[in-house]
């Protein structure tokens, strides 16, 4: 979490229970995903981010398309009721 250099890898809490207390997860309100930047898969020490270069995560040749980091989705079971 410390290479980010943008810091929007941060530790879970308890989003995925007591088991998943300080994974890695990416908070996008606090920072984004640097469009070259490979370091947390040169660090990680899991294997769960598998390893990048710069050319496979941006599509460069001979890749064909970019890495997809995530799905984004809304959450409608979060949304509050109106008056």
């Amino acid at each position: 979490m410390r290479v980010c250099p943008t810091h929007v890898i941060q530790p879970a809490l308890l989003e995925g229970g007591l088991e998943g207390i300080w994974t890695p997860m990416m908070i996008n309100k606090i920072g984004y995903c640097e469009f070259n930047c490979v370091l947390c898969s040169r660090v990680c020490p899991t294997g769960a981010i598998v390893p990048l270069t710069p050319e496979k995560k941006t599509g460069a040749a001979p890749f064909e398309k970019p890495i997809k980091i995530g799905t984004a989705f809304y959450d409608r079971e979060g949304v509050c009721p109106g008056p």
